[in-house]
């Protein structure tokens, strides 16, 4: 209510929508929370945090490719100082997007957030296996022997070593894979 309040004393403030989309998503109203998502972003198109956060609603609602394009938005947002991307930026150029532009490169995935997403985004390595001529898939130390006893793949390499990254065409985030 009070959200609501507020866009009637200033319907210009996106955060008003995000905040009132949120809570609606929140509480399992998704549908609903999407004009929310919508009016924030038509007020401000760079608004990043609608522009996730919508995302991430078409996700829960099975719209995998709205869902996995917005989802690309979390990177808008500093990354937290433990993010792997602080040893790659300026050493290897990061990933346009375009799955094409993976095809016959040395690909470097890198660690994004915890145990659960290594585990769950290793999964895209097979796919990905089959594009990219090598893949190093990088993980937390505590998941390497685990990655490296699944691995059943040629050209893939496990590694827990950020500082000493070698040559690679391109990199991305592990939940980028999708």
């Amino acid at each position: 209510d009070m959200l609501k309040r507020g866009i009637t004393l200033n319907p210009n403030v996106p955060e008003f929508y995000t905040n009132i989309a949120y809570a609606l998503s929140r509480m399992h109203k998704h549908e609903e929370s999407i004009p929310y998502y919508k009016k924030a972003i038509e007020i401000k198109p760079d608004h990043y945090k609608s522009l996730f956060d919508l995302g991430l609603v078409y996700l829960r609602l099975g719209d995998f490719a709205q869902g996995w394009k917005l989802h690309e938005y979390r990177n808008y947002r500093p990354a937290p100082e433990n993010f792997s991307d602080r040893y790659l930026q300026g050493k290897l150029p990061r990933w346009d997007g375009n799955p094409e532009s993976l095809r016959g490169k040395k690909v470097f995935v890198s660690k994004e957030q915890g145990f659960g997403d290594g585990m769950q985004f290793f999964r895209y390595v097979e796919p990905l296996s089959k594009i990219a001529s090598h893949v190093t898939f990088s993980c937390e130390p505590y998941l390497k022997k685990l990655f490296e006893a699944s691995n059943i793949w040629d050209n893939v390499t496990i590694t827990d070593d950020f500082e000493n990254v070698e040559p690679h065409d391109v990199w991305l985030y592990q939940m980028s894979l999708p």
